[in-house]
Protein backbone atom coordinates (compact mmCIF):
# COMPACT_ATOMS: atom_id res chain seq x y z
CA UNK A 1 0.00 0.00 0.00
CA UNK A 2 3.16 2.48 0.83
CA UNK A 3 4.63 2.01 -2.38
CA UNK A 4 1.14 2.55 -4.07
CA UNK A 5 0.69 5.70 -2.34
CA UNK A 6 4.67 6.46 -3.45
CA UNK A 7 3.70 6.09 -6.71
CA UNK A 8 0.49 8.09 -6.63
CA UNK A 9 2.07 11.29 -4.52
CA UNK A 10 5.41 11.65 -5.01
CA UNK A 11 6.45 12.12 -1.28
CA UNK A 12 10.02 12.06 -1.34
CA UNK A 13 9.85 14.86 -4.38
CA UNK A 14 7.64 16.51 -2.25
CA UNK A 15 9.88 16.77 0.95
CA UNK A 16 12.84 17.62 -1.45
CA UNK A 17 10.70 20.28 -2.92
CA UNK A 18 10.02 21.70 0.37
CA UNK A 19 14.00 21.34 1.88
CA UNK A 20 15.49 23.17 -1.52
CA UNK A 21 12.69 25.98 -1.78
CA UNK A 22 11.35 26.45 1.72
CA UNK A 23 10.74 30.25 0.87
CA UNK A 24 8.60 29.37 -1.96
CA UNK A 25 6.23 26.72 -0.46
CA UNK A 26 5.37 29.41 2.63
CA UNK A 27 4.58 32.05 -0.03
CA UNK A 28 2.79 29.17 -2.05
CA UNK A 29 1.20 28.21 1.69
CA UNK A 30 0.18 31.48 2.87
CA UNK A 31 -1.63 32.25 -0.54
CA UNK A 32 -3.95 29.55 0.35
CA UNK A 33 -4.89 30.07 3.63
CA UNK A 34 -5.92 33.07 2.19
CA UNK A 35 -8.18 31.75 -0.70
CA UNK A 36 -9.54 29.54 2.10
CA UNK A 37 -10.20 32.62 4.51
CA UNK A 38 -12.24 33.90 1.95
CA UNK A 39 -14.07 30.78 0.47
CA UNK A 40 -15.14 30.29 3.93
CA UNK A 41 -16.03 34.01 4.75
CA UNK A 42 -13.87 34.58 7.74
CA UNK A 43 -12.30 37.85 6.51
CA UNK A 44 -14.32 40.40 4.86
CA UNK A 45 -13.01 40.62 1.38
CA UNK A 46 -15.41 44.03 0.35
CA UNK A 47 -14.31 45.84 3.25
CA UNK A 48 -10.53 45.01 3.04
CA UNK A 49 -9.92 44.35 -0.56
CA UNK A 50 -6.62 46.37 -0.78
CA UNK A 51 -5.35 44.67 2.39
CA UNK A 52 -5.93 41.29 0.60
CA UNK A 53 -5.22 42.21 -3.31
CA UNK A 54 -1.83 43.29 -1.29
CA UNK A 55 -0.81 39.93 0.38
CA UNK A 56 -1.90 37.91 -3.05
CA UNK A 57 0.61 40.07 -5.28
CA UNK A 58 2.93 39.94 -2.85
CA UNK A 59 2.84 35.76 -1.83
CA UNK A 60 2.79 35.34 -5.78
CA UNK A 61 5.61 37.42 -7.06
CA UNK A 62 7.34 36.23 -3.62
CA UNK A 63 6.86 32.78 -4.34
CA UNK A 64 8.32 33.26 -7.87
CA UNK A 65 11.48 35.46 -6.91
CA UNK A 66 12.10 33.31 -4.20
CA UNK A 67 12.33 30.38 -6.67
CA UNK A 68 15.06 32.98 -8.74
CA UNK A 69 16.97 33.71 -5.92
CA UNK A 70 17.34 29.94 -4.98
CA UNK A 71 18.64 28.92 -8.60
CA UNK A 72 20.79 31.98 -9.00
CA UNK A 73 22.36 31.00 -5.32
CA UNK A 74 22.84 27.24 -7.22
CA UNK A 75 24.37 28.35 -10.35
CA UNK A 76 26.87 31.02 -8.69
CA UNK A 77 27.63 28.54 -5.60
CA UNK A 78 26.65 30.79 -3.01
CA UNK A 79 25.37 29.43 0.39
CA UNK A 80 22.11 29.65 2.45
CA UNK A 81 23.01 32.83 4.04
CA UNK A 82 24.15 35.36 0.89
CA UNK A 83 21.39 33.49 -1.05
CA UNK A 84 18.92 34.42 1.46
CA UNK A 85 19.78 38.17 1.91
CA UNK A 86 19.68 38.73 -1.41
CA UNK A 87 15.91 37.13 -1.31
CA UNK A 88 14.95 38.42 1.57
CA UNK A 89 16.07 42.06 0.99
CA UNK A 90 14.63 41.94 -2.38
CA UNK A 91 11.46 40.42 -1.16
CA UNK A 92 11.31 43.89 1.57
CA UNK A 93 11.51 46.12 -1.00
CA UNK A 94 8.86 44.61 -3.09
CA UNK A 95 6.29 44.44 0.33
CA UNK A 96 7.31 48.30 0.45
CA UNK A 97 6.15 48.75 -3.78
CA UNK A 98 3.06 46.24 -2.93
CA UNK A 99 1.69 48.40 -0.02
CA UNK A 100 1.91 51.08 -0.62
CA UNK A 101 -0.43 50.61 -3.90
CA UNK A 102 -3.92 49.42 -3.90
CA UNK A 103 -6.82 48.86 -6.43
CA UNK A 104 -6.25 48.78 -10.46
CA UNK A 105 -2.62 49.42 -9.65
CA UNK A 106 -2.31 46.39 -7.69
CA UNK A 107 -3.11 44.21 -10.81
CA UNK A 108 -0.69 46.27 -13.01
CA UNK A 109 2.25 45.31 -10.69
CA UNK A 110 1.15 41.49 -10.37
CA UNK A 111 0.40 40.50 -13.93
CA UNK A 112 3.55 42.06 -15.54
CA UNK A 113 5.75 41.72 -12.39
CA UNK A 114 4.40 37.49 -11.94
CA UNK A 115 5.28 36.81 -15.90
CA UNK A 116 8.78 38.60 -15.64
CA UNK A 117 9.80 36.51 -13.01
CA UNK A 118 8.24 33.33 -14.77
CA UNK A 119 10.14 33.99 -18.09
CA UNK A 120 13.12 34.35 -15.58
CA UNK A 121 13.22 31.46 -13.99
CA UNK A 122 15.05 29.49 -16.54
CA UNK A 123 17.57 31.65 -16.97
CA UNK A 124 18.77 31.97 -13.28
CA UNK A 125 20.84 29.62 -13.27
CA UNK A 126 22.60 30.78 -16.17
CA UNK A 127 23.41 34.76 -15.59
CA UNK A 128 27.34 34.43 -15.78
CA UNK A 129 27.42 31.25 -17.83
CA UNK A 130 27.60 31.18 -21.67
CA UNK A 131 26.27 27.74 -22.61
CA UNK A 132 23.18 27.81 -25.36
CA UNK A 133 22.76 24.14 -25.55
CA UNK A 134 22.68 23.84 -21.45
CA UNK A 135 20.46 26.49 -21.38
CA UNK A 136 17.99 25.52 -23.95
CA UNK A 137 17.75 22.11 -23.10
CA UNK A 138 17.14 23.33 -19.09
CA UNK A 139 14.14 25.32 -20.03
CA UNK A 140 12.52 23.46 -21.92
CA UNK A 141 12.43 21.01 -19.20
CA UNK A 142 11.50 23.93 -16.57
CA UNK A 143 8.27 24.99 -18.56
CA UNK A 144 7.50 21.38 -19.08
CA UNK A 145 7.50 20.55 -16.22
CA UNK A 146 5.60 23.36 -15.11
CA UNK A 147 2.73 22.60 -17.57
CA UNK A 148 2.53 18.50 -16.60
CA UNK A 149 2.41 20.45 -12.73
CA UNK A 150 -0.50 22.44 -13.78
CA UNK A 151 -2.35 19.55 -15.47
CA UNK A 152 -1.47 16.95 -12.57
CA UNK A 153 -3.20 19.64 -9.92
CA UNK A 154 -5.88 19.96 -12.43
CA UNK A 155 -6.66 16.48 -12.73
CA UNK A 156 -6.57 15.96 -8.75
CA UNK A 157 -9.08 18.83 -8.38
CA UNK A 158 -11.22 17.70 -10.67
CA UNK A 159 -10.73 14.34 -9.96
CA UNK A 160 -11.53 14.69 -6.47
CA UNK A 161 -14.31 17.50 -7.00
CA UNK A 162 -16.53 14.67 -8.81
CA UNK A 163 -15.56 12.05 -6.50
CA UNK A 164 -17.43 14.33 -3.32
CA UNK A 165 -20.03 14.80 -6.17
CA UNK A 166 -20.74 11.45 -6.55
CA UNK A 167 -20.83 10.52 -3.31
CA UNK A 168 -23.27 13.49 -2.72
CA UNK A 169 -25.55 11.88 -5.25
CA UNK A 170 -25.50 8.75 -3.97
CA UNK A 171 -25.44 8.82 -0.26
CA UNK A 172 -27.86 11.24 -0.63
CA UNK A 173 -25.35 13.70 1.60
CA UNK A 174 -25.42 17.68 1.34
CA UNK A 175 -21.92 18.13 1.43
CA UNK A 176 -20.77 22.24 1.50
CA UNK A 177 -19.79 23.88 -1.75
CA UNK A 178 -16.92 25.64 0.08
CA UNK A 179 -15.24 22.52 0.15
CA UNK A 180 -14.66 22.21 -3.62
CA UNK A 181 -13.20 26.03 -3.87
CA UNK A 182 -10.69 24.25 -0.95
CA UNK A 183 -9.28 21.52 -2.93
CA UNK A 184 -8.86 23.58 -5.97
CA UNK A 185 -7.29 26.23 -4.20
CA UNK A 186 -5.30 23.35 -2.65
CA UNK A 187 -4.99 21.77 -6.33
CA UNK A 188 -3.50 24.93 -7.32
CA UNK A 189 -1.79 26.64 -4.52
CA UNK A 190 0.27 23.96 -2.81
CA UNK A 191 -0.44 20.70 -5.09
CA UNK A 192 1.03 22.41 -8.48
CA UNK A 193 3.91 24.85 -6.96
CA UNK A 194 4.85 21.17 -5.10
CA UNK A 195 5.10 19.14 -8.58
CA UNK A 196 7.12 22.12 -9.84
CA UNK A 197 9.59 22.60 -7.53
CA UNK A 198 9.73 18.49 -7.44
CA UNK A 199 10.90 18.52 -10.70
CA UNK A 200 12.79 21.63 -10.61
CA UNK A 201 14.56 19.93 -7.45
CA UNK A 202 15.29 16.57 -9.68
CA UNK A 203 16.91 18.85 -12.64
CA UNK A 204 20.45 17.54 -12.57
CA UNK A 205 23.15 19.92 -13.55
CA UNK A 206 22.72 23.52 -15.16
CA UNK A 207 25.81 22.22 -17.32
CA UNK A 208 23.91 19.40 -18.87
CA UNK A 209 24.48 19.79 -22.35
CA UNK A 210 21.55 18.19 -23.54
CA UNK A 211 19.99 20.36 -26.67
CA UNK A 212 18.39 17.48 -28.04
CA UNK A 213 14.88 17.79 -29.71
CA UNK A 214 11.94 15.39 -28.73
CA UNK A 215 9.97 14.16 -31.43
CA UNK A 216 6.85 16.05 -30.67
CA UNK A 217 8.73 19.09 -30.27
CA UNK A 218 10.25 18.42 -33.74
CA UNK A 219 6.77 17.71 -34.82
CA UNK A 220 5.26 20.48 -33.34
CA UNK A 221 7.65 23.47 -34.62
CA UNK A 222 8.50 22.10 -38.19
CA UNK A 223 4.52 20.60 -39.26
CA UNK A 224 3.25 23.33 -36.98
CA UNK A 225 4.49 26.29 -36.03
CA UNK A 226 7.02 26.93 -38.80
CA UNK A 227 4.52 27.07 -41.30
CA UNK A 228 1.95 29.30 -39.71
CA UNK A 229 4.44 31.82 -39.13
CA UNK A 230 5.85 31.94 -42.80
CA UNK A 231 1.47 31.91 -43.42
CA UNK A 232 1.00 35.26 -41.27
CA UNK A 233 4.22 36.92 -42.40
CA UNK A 234 3.07 36.81 -46.03
CA UNK A 235 -0.27 38.15 -44.95
CA UNK A 236 1.61 40.73 -43.40
CA UNK A 237 3.84 41.81 -46.34
CA UNK A 238 0.75 41.69 -48.47
CA UNK A 239 -0.87 44.07 -46.70
CA UNK A 240 2.07 46.62 -45.75
CA UNK A 241 2.81 46.26 -49.72
CA UNK A 242 -1.67 47.68 -49.76
CA UNK A 243 -0.36 50.76 -47.37
CA UNK A 244 2.38 51.11 -49.76
CA UNK A 245 -0.03 51.10 -52.88
CA UNK A 246 -3.07 53.01 -51.62
CA UNK A 247 -0.76 54.89 -49.10
CA UNK A 248 -3.25 54.42 -45.64
CA UNK A 249 -2.10 54.83 -42.59
CA UNK A 250 -2.10 51.34 -40.19
CA UNK A 251 -5.35 50.32 -38.36
CA UNK A 252 -5.00 50.83 -34.86
CA UNK A 253 -5.27 46.54 -34.29
CA UNK A 254 -2.50 46.34 -36.37
CA UNK A 255 0.02 46.61 -33.20
CA UNK A 256 -1.81 43.60 -31.52
CA UNK A 257 -1.50 41.43 -34.41
CA UNK A 258 2.15 42.05 -34.52
CA UNK A 259 3.18 41.54 -31.17
CA UNK A 260 0.82 37.88 -31.13
CA UNK A 261 3.30 37.20 -34.38
CA UNK A 262 6.22 38.44 -33.01
CA UNK A 263 5.86 36.35 -29.85
CA UNK A 264 4.87 33.06 -31.82
CA UNK A 265 8.01 33.60 -33.68
CA UNK A 266 10.58 34.30 -30.79
CA UNK A 267 9.07 30.87 -29.36
CA UNK A 268 9.48 28.83 -32.37
CA UNK A 269 13.10 30.60 -32.85
CA UNK A 270 13.54 29.04 -28.98
CA UNK A 271 12.12 25.89 -29.52
CA UNK A 272 13.55 25.00 -33.21
CA UNK A 273 17.15 26.49 -31.99
CA UNK A 274 18.32 22.36 -32.25
CA UNK A 275 17.24 22.33 -35.65
CA UNK A 276 18.90 25.63 -37.43
CA UNK A 277 21.56 23.74 -38.57
CA UNK A 278 20.19 19.90 -39.16
CA UNK A 279 16.31 20.63 -39.36
CA UNK A 280 14.09 21.15 -42.66
CA UNK A 281 14.69 23.51 -45.67
CA UNK A 282 12.11 25.50 -43.92
CA UNK A 283 12.87 25.41 -40.04
CA UNK A 284 16.52 26.53 -41.54
CA UNK A 285 14.92 29.53 -43.71
CA UNK A 286 13.18 30.42 -40.85
CA UNK A 287 16.02 30.35 -38.20
CA UNK A 288 18.27 32.49 -40.64
CA UNK A 289 15.50 34.78 -41.58
CA UNK A 290 12.86 35.32 -39.29
CA UNK A 291 14.42 38.14 -37.05
CA UNK A 292 15.28 40.28 -40.37
CA UNK A 293 12.08 39.63 -41.59
CA UNK A 294 10.21 41.23 -38.44
CA UNK A 295 11.96 44.84 -38.37
CA UNK A 296 9.23 45.84 -41.09
CA UNK A 297 6.54 44.66 -39.28
CA UNK A 298 7.97 46.47 -35.79
CA UNK A 299 8.48 49.54 -37.83
CA UNK A 300 5.12 49.51 -39.17
CA UNK A 301 3.43 48.84 -35.58
CA UNK A 302 5.19 51.69 -33.75
CA UNK A 303 3.69 53.80 -36.55
CA UNK A 304 0.41 52.86 -35.98
CA UNK A 305 1.04 53.19 -32.14
CA UNK A 306 2.36 56.59 -32.46
CA UNK A 307 -0.71 57.50 -33.85
CA UNK A 308 -3.49 56.01 -30.91
CA UNK A 309 -0.69 57.60 -28.48
CA UNK A 310 -0.86 60.99 -30.50
CA UNK A 311 -4.35 60.94 -30.46
CA UNK A 312 -5.36 59.61 -26.95
CA UNK A 313 -2.39 59.24 -24.54
CA UNK A 314 -0.47 56.49 -23.16
CA UNK A 315 -2.60 53.88 -21.22
CA UNK A 316 -1.37 50.67 -19.60
CA UNK A 317 -2.40 48.52 -22.65
CA UNK A 318 -0.45 51.35 -25.20
CA UNK A 319 2.18 51.28 -22.98
CA UNK A 320 2.56 47.17 -23.17
CA UNK A 321 2.21 47.70 -26.85
CA UNK A 322 5.33 49.77 -26.62
CA UNK A 323 7.38 47.19 -24.61
CA UNK A 324 6.53 44.81 -27.58
CA UNK A 325 8.25 47.38 -30.19
CA UNK A 326 10.95 48.06 -27.72
CA UNK A 327 11.44 43.98 -27.13
CA UNK A 328 10.60 42.74 -30.73
CA UNK A 329 12.79 45.49 -32.61
CA UNK A 330 15.33 44.89 -29.98
CA UNK A 331 15.45 41.31 -30.67
CA UNK A 332 15.39 42.09 -34.61
CA UNK A 333 18.26 44.06 -34.45
CA UNK A 334 20.69 42.25 -32.10
CA UNK A 335 19.89 38.83 -33.84
CA UNK A 336 20.15 40.17 -37.65
CA UNK A 337 23.63 41.92 -36.62
CA UNK A 338 25.25 40.59 -33.70
CA UNK A 339 23.48 37.11 -32.66
CA UNK A 340 23.27 37.32 -28.94
CA UNK A 341 22.96 34.53 -26.26
CA UNK A 342 20.12 32.79 -26.00
CA UNK A 343 19.24 33.56 -22.59
CA UNK A 344 18.79 37.28 -24.27
CA UNK A 345 15.24 36.15 -25.97
CA UNK A 346 13.63 35.78 -22.55
CA UNK A 347 15.69 37.75 -20.04
CA UNK A 348 15.13 41.11 -22.21
CA UNK A 349 11.54 41.12 -22.02
CA UNK A 350 11.30 39.63 -18.45
CA UNK A 351 13.53 43.11 -17.28
CA UNK A 352 11.28 45.54 -19.80
CA UNK A 353 8.45 43.88 -17.65
CA UNK A 354 9.87 44.32 -14.34
CA UNK A 355 10.62 48.09 -15.53
CA UNK A 356 6.86 48.13 -16.20
CA UNK A 357 5.42 47.29 -13.23
CA UNK A 358 7.32 49.24 -10.22
CA UNK A 359 9.37 52.47 -10.56
CA UNK A 360 8.96 55.97 -12.03
CA UNK A 361 8.82 54.45 -15.37
CA UNK A 362 5.84 51.95 -14.61
CA UNK A 363 2.74 51.44 -17.04
CA UNK A 364 0.43 53.25 -14.16
CA UNK A 365 2.61 55.94 -13.66
CA UNK A 366 3.83 57.04 -17.00
CA UNK A 367 -0.33 56.24 -18.07
CA UNK A 368 -1.68 58.66 -15.50
CA UNK A 369 1.44 61.40 -16.27
CA UNK A 370 -0.08 61.12 -19.69
CA UNK A 371 -3.35 61.31 -19.06
CA UNK A 372 -2.67 64.40 -16.72
CA UNK A 373 -0.62 66.00 -19.07
CA UNK A 374 -3.61 65.40 -22.12
CA UNK A 375 -6.08 67.19 -19.47
CA UNK A 376 -3.95 69.55 -18.72
CA UNK A 377 -3.57 70.34 -22.39
CA UNK A 378 -7.63 70.47 -23.49
CA UNK A 379 -8.27 72.48 -20.10
CA UNK A 380 -5.11 75.11 -21.59
CA UNK A 381 -7.20 75.02 -24.96
CA UNK A 382 -10.37 76.50 -23.62
CA UNK A 383 -8.80 78.91 -21.07
CA UNK A 384 -9.70 76.45 -18.26
CA UNK A 385 -6.74 76.53 -16.14
CA UNK A 386 -5.96 80.11 -14.96
CA UNK A 387 -3.01 80.31 -12.44
CA UNK A 388 -2.95 76.82 -11.91
CA UNK A 389 -6.93 76.54 -11.09
CA UNK A 390 -9.77 75.61 -12.96
CA UNK A 391 -12.90 77.93 -14.33
CA UNK A 392 -15.62 77.15 -15.48
CA UNK A 393 -16.07 75.83 -19.20
CA UNK A 394 -16.74 78.31 -21.84
CA UNK A 395 -19.81 77.90 -24.44
CA UNK A 396 -17.74 76.32 -27.30
CA UNK A 397 -16.05 73.15 -25.33
CA UNK A 398 -16.87 70.91 -28.00
CA UNK A 399 -18.65 67.54 -26.89
CA UNK A 400 -15.38 65.02 -27.93
CA UNK A 401 -13.35 67.28 -25.78
CA UNK A 402 -15.83 67.45 -23.03
CA UNK A 403 -16.11 63.11 -23.38
CA UNK A 404 -12.76 63.29 -23.12
CA UNK A 405 -12.00 65.12 -20.17
CA UNK A 406 -14.71 62.97 -18.34
CA UNK A 407 -13.41 59.88 -19.53
CA UNK A 408 -9.26 61.40 -18.21
CA UNK A 409 -11.31 61.90 -14.79
CA UNK A 410 -12.39 58.41 -14.50
CA UNK A 411 -9.25 57.09 -15.27
CA UNK A 412 -7.63 59.01 -12.60
CA UNK A 413 -10.55 57.91 -10.37
CA UNK A 414 -9.50 54.07 -10.76
CA UNK A 415 -5.94 54.63 -10.86
CA UNK A 416 -6.74 56.64 -7.20
CA UNK A 417 -4.76 59.27 -8.67
CA UNK A 418 -6.84 61.87 -8.78
CA UNK A 419 -4.72 63.64 -6.01
CA UNK A 420 -2.73 64.22 -9.09
CA UNK A 421 -4.82 67.32 -10.04
CA UNK A 422 -6.03 68.42 -6.57
CA UNK A 423 -4.41 71.81 -6.81
CA UNK A 424 -6.39 72.26 -9.84
CA UNK A 425 -9.56 72.76 -7.51
CA UNK A 426 -10.10 76.12 -5.35
CA UNK A 427 -8.56 75.61 -1.71
CA UNK A 428 -12.23 75.61 -0.27
CA UNK A 429 -13.27 72.37 -2.80
CA UNK A 430 -10.06 70.20 -2.24
CA UNK A 431 -11.65 66.60 -0.66
CA UNK A 432 -9.95 63.86 0.76
CA UNK A 433 -10.28 61.65 -1.45
CA UNK A 434 -10.84 63.72 -4.68
CA UNK A 435 -14.24 63.14 -6.22
CA UNK A 436 -14.83 63.39 -10.32
CA UNK A 437 -17.96 65.13 -9.58
CA UNK A 438 -16.24 68.05 -8.11
CA UNK A 439 -13.86 68.15 -10.77
CA UNK A 440 -16.98 68.20 -13.51
CA UNK A 441 -18.76 71.20 -11.02
CA UNK A 442 -15.84 72.75 -10.40
CA UNK A 443 -15.75 73.31 -14.57
CA UNK A 444 -18.99 73.54 -15.03
CA UNK A 445 -19.38 70.55 -17.40
CA UNK A 446 -21.72 67.80 -17.93
CA UNK A 447 -20.13 64.34 -17.74
CA UNK A 448 -20.49 62.31 -20.68
CA UNK A 449 -20.50 58.50 -20.48
CA UNK A 450 -18.06 56.75 -22.36
CA UNK A 451 -21.01 55.16 -24.38
CA UNK A 452 -22.49 58.29 -25.72
CA UNK A 453 -21.73 59.40 -28.84
CA UNK A 454 -22.53 62.85 -30.81
CA UNK A 455 -24.86 62.24 -34.23
CA UNK A 456 -25.49 64.01 -37.07
CA UNK A 457 -27.31 67.08 -36.60
CA UNK A 458 -27.10 67.85 -33.47
CA UNK A 459 -28.33 64.03 -32.01
CA UNK A 460 -26.50 61.84 -29.61
CA UNK A 461 -26.35 58.49 -28.63
CA UNK A 462 -25.91 57.03 -25.05
CA UNK A 463 -26.99 54.31 -22.55
CA UNK A 464 -28.91 54.37 -19.58
CA UNK A 465 -27.26 51.26 -17.54
CA UNK A 466 -28.55 49.46 -14.12
CA UNK A 467 -27.02 48.91 -10.97
CA UNK A 468 -28.78 45.52 -10.74
CA UNK A 469 -27.45 44.31 -14.51
CA UNK A 470 -27.09 40.86 -14.55
CA UNK A 471 -27.93 40.17 -10.88
CA UNK A 472 -30.37 38.17 -9.51
CA UNK A 473 -33.73 39.50 -9.50
CA UNK A 474 -36.03 39.89 -6.15
CA UNK A 475 -39.61 38.40 -7.31
CA UNK A 476 -40.91 39.12 -3.83
CA UNK A 477 -43.88 39.84 -4.19
CA UNK A 478 -44.78 38.66 -7.60
CA UNK A 479 -45.73 35.53 -8.91
CA UNK A 480 -43.77 34.99 -12.26
CA UNK A 481 -40.82 36.44 -14.20
CA UNK A 482 -40.25 36.65 -17.78
CA UNK A 483 -36.92 35.59 -19.28
CA UNK A 484 -34.62 38.20 -20.50
CA UNK A 485 -35.31 40.01 -23.55
CA UNK A 486 -34.06 42.73 -25.74
CA UNK A 487 -35.84 45.42 -27.74
CA UNK A 488 -34.51 45.94 -30.93
CA UNK A 489 -36.10 48.92 -33.02
CA UNK A 490 -33.20 51.00 -34.97
CA UNK A 491 -35.81 52.37 -37.05
CA UNK A 492 -37.92 54.62 -35.41
CA UNK A 493 -40.47 54.69 -38.54
CA UNK A 494 -40.12 51.07 -39.10
CA UNK A 495 -41.17 50.83 -35.80
CA UNK A 496 -44.18 52.66 -35.93
CA UNK A 497 -45.74 51.35 -38.53
CA UNK A 498 -44.44 47.56 -37.41
CA UNK A 499 -44.43 47.25 -34.06
CA UNK A 500 -42.00 45.40 -32.41
CA UNK A 501 -43.77 42.16 -30.81
CA UNK A 502 -42.28 39.54 -28.60
CA UNK A 503 -44.47 36.29 -26.64
CA UNK A 504 -42.99 35.04 -23.03
CA UNK A 505 -43.52 31.54 -22.49
CA UNK A 506 -45.84 32.02 -19.33
CA UNK A 507 -48.44 30.05 -17.24
CA UNK A 508 -51.20 32.59 -18.87
CA UNK A 509 -49.93 33.33 -22.46
CA UNK A 510 -48.40 36.85 -22.53
CA UNK A 511 -47.15 39.32 -25.09
CA UNK A 512 -45.20 42.52 -25.28
CA UNK A 513 -45.63 45.35 -27.63
CA UNK A 514 -43.80 48.25 -28.30
CA UNK A 515 -45.12 51.44 -30.58
CA UNK A 516 -45.09 55.07 -30.67
CA UNK A 517 -42.95 55.08 -27.38
CA UNK A 518 -45.27 52.92 -25.86
CA UNK A 519 -44.45 49.64 -24.28
CA UNK A 520 -47.68 47.87 -23.97
CA UNK A 521 -48.12 44.24 -22.07
CA UNK A 522 -51.15 41.99 -23.65
CA UNK A 523 -52.77 39.02 -22.23
CA UNK A 524 -55.90 37.83 -23.49
CA UNK A 525 -57.41 37.41 -20.01
CA UNK A 526 -56.48 40.87 -18.46
CA UNK A 527 -56.61 44.52 -19.68
CA UNK A 528 -53.56 45.93 -21.69
CA UNK A 529 -50.81 47.41 -19.26
CA UNK A 530 -48.79 50.40 -20.84
CA UNK A 531 -45.49 51.80 -20.30
CA UNK A 532 -43.98 55.56 -21.65
CA UNK A 533 -40.99 54.65 -22.07
CA UNK A 534 -39.70 57.96 -24.18
CA UNK A 535 -41.49 59.93 -20.81
CA UNK A 536 -39.52 57.43 -18.25
CA UNK A 537 -36.18 57.98 -20.34
CA UNK A 538 -36.73 62.13 -20.43
CA UNK A 539 -37.45 62.35 -16.60
CA UNK A 540 -34.01 59.79 -15.65
CA UNK A 541 -32.35 61.82 -17.72
CA UNK A 542 -33.41 65.28 -15.79
CA UNK A 543 -33.00 63.44 -12.67
CA UNK A 544 -29.92 61.72 -13.45
CA UNK A 545 -28.10 63.24 -15.84
CA UNK A 546 -24.57 61.69 -15.78
CA UNK A 547 -26.13 58.46 -16.43
CA UNK A 548 -24.55 56.87 -14.04
CA UNK A 549 -25.60 53.55 -12.84
CA UNK A 550 -29.03 53.16 -10.49
CA UNK A 551 -32.41 50.90 -10.60
CA UNK A 552 -34.27 51.50 -13.96
CA UNK A 553 -37.48 50.26 -12.72
CA UNK A 554 -41.48 50.89 -14.16
CA UNK A 555 -44.34 49.54 -12.28
CA UNK A 556 -47.97 49.88 -13.52
CA UNK A 557 -50.92 48.24 -12.23
CA UNK A 558 -53.80 47.50 -14.15
CA UNK A 559 -57.67 46.56 -12.91
CA UNK A 560 -56.78 42.63 -12.56
CA UNK A 561 -53.00 42.25 -12.49
CA UNK A 562 -49.55 44.26 -11.78
CA UNK A 563 -46.26 44.51 -14.38
CA UNK A 564 -43.03 45.49 -13.46
CA UNK A 565 -40.79 46.42 -15.69
CA UNK A 566 -37.17 45.60 -14.58
CA UNK A 567 -34.28 47.62 -17.42
CA UNK A 568 -30.68 45.95 -17.19
CA UNK A 569 -29.59 48.33 -20.36
CA UNK A 570 -31.04 50.59 -22.66
CA UNK A 571 -29.38 52.88 -25.77
CA UNK A 572 -31.03 55.85 -26.19
CA UNK A 573 -30.74 58.21 -29.22
CA UNK A 574 -31.67 62.23 -28.02
CA UNK A 575 -31.86 65.32 -30.57
CA UNK A 576 -30.40 68.71 -29.32
CA UNK A 577 -31.83 70.54 -31.82
CA UNK A 578 -35.59 69.69 -31.59
CA UNK A 579 -37.65 73.02 -31.33
CA UNK A 580 -39.91 72.12 -28.40
CA UNK A 581 -36.81 71.06 -26.00
CA UNK A 582 -35.12 67.64 -26.17
CA UNK A 583 -36.52 64.65 -27.90
CA UNK A 584 -36.02 60.96 -27.04
CA UNK A 585 -35.67 57.97 -29.30
CA UNK A 586 -35.23 54.14 -27.94
CA UNK A 587 -32.56 52.07 -30.28
CA UNK A 588 -32.60 48.83 -28.30
CA UNK A 589 -33.29 48.04 -24.75
CA UNK A 590 -32.99 44.59 -22.56
CA UNK A 591 -35.45 43.60 -19.70
CA UNK A 592 -37.47 41.51 -17.61
CA UNK A 593 -41.38 41.70 -16.34
CA UNK A 594 -42.63 40.61 -13.14
CA UNK A 595 -46.06 39.94 -12.63
CA UNK A 596 -49.30 39.68 -10.06
CA UNK A 597 -51.98 37.70 -10.89
CA UNK A 598 -55.32 37.94 -9.32
CA UNK A 599 -56.50 35.35 -6.98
Amino acid sequence: MSTFLKRLIPIDAFKAAVWRFPAPITCSVYLFGIMVLLIHDVIDFDNQVDLIGQQIVLSACGFMWFVIARLIATGQGWNRAKEYTLGFSVFAVLAVLVFTRSGDELIWLLVPMFIGLLLSVSSAPYLTLRDDAALWGYSVQVYQGTIFALLAATIWGGGTSVSIRTIEYLFETDIPSEIYGDIWSFCLLVLAPLYALGYLSGSGSFTDTDDDIAPHENFIVQRVLVPLVFIYVTILYAYFIKIALVQALPRGQLSYLVTGFGCVGVLTYFLGWPLRQQGGLFVRLFQRYFFPALIIPVAVQALALYQRVDQYGVTESRYFVAVSVLWLGGLAVAYTLFKPELKTLFLSLALLLIIASVGPLSATNLSVYSQVGRLEMLLKQYGMLEDGELVQAPDTLRFEHRKSMSSILRYLRKRGRLDEINTWLPESEREEPARVQTFADTMGIELISEYETQGIGGTRVFSLNSSGANRVRDITGFQQITPLVTLYCGDTRCIEKNPWTHTFAATTPLSARYQNGLLHFESAAFETVSFDLLAFVASEVIRNPNHSKRELVLEQRGEDWKVRVVIDRMSVREEDTSPTGPRFSLINMTFQAMLVYPQ
